[in-house]
């Protein structure tokens, strides 16, 4: 009995150490998470309503915004879309008769004052559950700290809203 005492002390270490799963080791072993595990990145910018000939939904008047936004954040992104759904343009508010008009959608620097460029979107109505979707832009980011709103230009007097409108990053 007193081997079979000896025996298990020595055998319990090997026992339970092949339970042991390895999680990230701190910076002198090897890395742990590095930020690349989602495939996707989405901001939500909200729904967005323009009447008018320009309209910049921005951090000051809207939710449609992202501050202090840096697309060196982002590891591994090698590509940046710009997505509206359920576009419908219209001749004045609320149920206002439906026109032909393509408004056009970009996403905008507001710390430089620019559009992003091929970041725009020319639509007339996108119909519910359906979407438009940018060119890549993520070549035409600044690569600096940035504030980012949405951009609408439309003819005078035309009434454009939006359902969800997105950015998104993609990794391979």
């Amino acid at each position: 009995m007193k081997i079979f005492k000896i025996l298990l002390l020595f055998l319990f270490p090997f026992i339970f150490s092949s339970c042991m799963k390895e999680g990230p080791v701190g910076p002198e072993g090897p890395a742990g998470q590095n930020g690349n595990g989602d495939k996707q990145v989405r901001f939500d910018l909200g729904n967005l309503i323009s009447y008018g000939d320009t309209s910049i939904a921005s951090l000051d008047n809207s939710p449609c915004g992202i501050h202090q936004f840096n697309i060196g954040n982002y590891t591994g992104v090698d590509s940046a879309v710009f997505v509206i759904y359920n576009v419908a343009t219209a001749a004045s508010c609320c149920g206002g008769p439906d026109i032909a008009y393509n408004a056009r959608f970009e996403i905008f620097d507001l710390t430089n004052n620019q559009p992003v460029v091929n970041s725009e979107i020319l639509s007339d109505d996108i119909p519910t559950g359906t979407f438009a979707v940018s060119k890549n832009f993520v070549k035409n980011l600044p690569g600096e700290t940035i504030d980012l709103g949405v951009r609408i230009i439309t003819g005078k007097n035309i009434f454009t809203t939006t359902g969800k409108v997105y950015l998104f990053l993609y990794r391979k």
